[in-house]
């Protein structure tokens, strides 16, 4: 099933294709996102990257019935070993060893959706702000006895703070909100669109078998003791508030890349140097890293 929406909500002429990545990406480093996207050399993969599309693989097929939970399992391992062989590093040795726990114990307490139809991976065209961006949605749940639509996306990284739940971090469940809203059939006309959540696949909720109550842990962190209860979801408030941070946003991020100049690649030397980034994400090992691992 295939999204579309012909339109515009600022009523401009559609000016480029964008991904919600192309945008967010911006803003982790100008210069990767100069050669990714002017110059279209995206770089070596890093660990995240290929373990987190190994993962949403083994999630999209289990959730079909095509994939079983010791499948899951075993192609983790498989791809996570492989990593470590090829000299691919988590940024400790001791958190590669937590990221593996976290992800094994996921896919051993999974469960699917009971009683809501599916769709996954679903494609979308969407016309936002003068652009028109595509994506894939991760996952869509349509409860129709009680005629609701929720989005759910898959997240492998760390939890998010109160400050990043109001921030360009959640953005792309906002722009998914809004593409399911304007653009499902008319059979969906009444059905509420609940607010977008992120399945967190490193976290759980458990009973402390210490103290007896509910809290929310790395899944590492479990006992023996403790009880499993649920995985931790986490909602994104989707209203018109976080409408317009979306927008402005967009809009910002896009004249910002405008007003430079992809002849110069002066105009896309990054002001500050993430060095997490630099070493975990990106993997380029670029001069401007260089420069700044010679600075510290």
């Amino acid at each position: 099933m295939i999204l579309n929406k012909v339109g515009d909500l600022m009523g401009e002429k559609k000016v480029e294709r964008y991904s919600y990545s192309k945008i967010s990406s911006y803003h982790s480093c100008i210069y990767d996102w100069y050669l990714s996207y002017v110059k279209k050399d995206r770089g070596d993969n890093n660990v995240y990257g290929i373990l987190g599309t190994e993962i949403h693989e083994s999630y999209e097929l289990m959730t079909q019935g095509k994939r079983t939970k010791e499948e899951a399992i075993e192609s983790f391992d498989k791809a996570y070993k492989k990593c470590i062989k090829d000299g691919m590093k988590f940024p400790t040795p001791k958190s590669g060893e937590k990221y593996y726990k976290d992800i094994i114990h996921a896919f051993e307490t999974f469960e699917n959706f009971k009683d809501k139809e599916m769709l996954q991976e679903l494609e979308f065209h969407y016309i936002f702000c003068g652009l028109e961006f595509k994506g894939y949605i991760d996952l869509v749940l349509i409860d129709h006895k009680n005629k609701t639509i929720q989005i759910l996306d898959w997240k492998s990284s760390s939890k998010f703070s109160k400050k990043d739940l109001e921030s360009s971090k959640v953005f792309q469940l906002i722009l998914y909100s809004m593409v399911i809203k304007d653009t499902l059939g008319e059979e969906y006309r009444d059905y509420k669109i609940l607010n977008p959540v992120f399945y967190m696949l490193k976290y759980c909720k458990i009973r402390s078998g210490e103290t007896g109550k509910l809290k929310t842990i790395e899944r590492c962190e479990m006992t023996d003791e403790d009880e499993y209860i649920a995985p931790l979801l986490v909602e994104v408030q989707y209203n018109s508030k976080m409408i317009e941070k979306l927008k402005q946003y967009v809009i910002d991020t896009y004249f910002d890349i405008s007003f430079k100049d992809v002849d110069d690649e002066k105009d896309w030397i990054p002001e500050n140097i993430n060095t997490f980034f630099c070493k975990n994400l990106c993997g380029r090992n670029c001069k401007y890293y260089k420069q700044a691992q010679y600075r510290n």
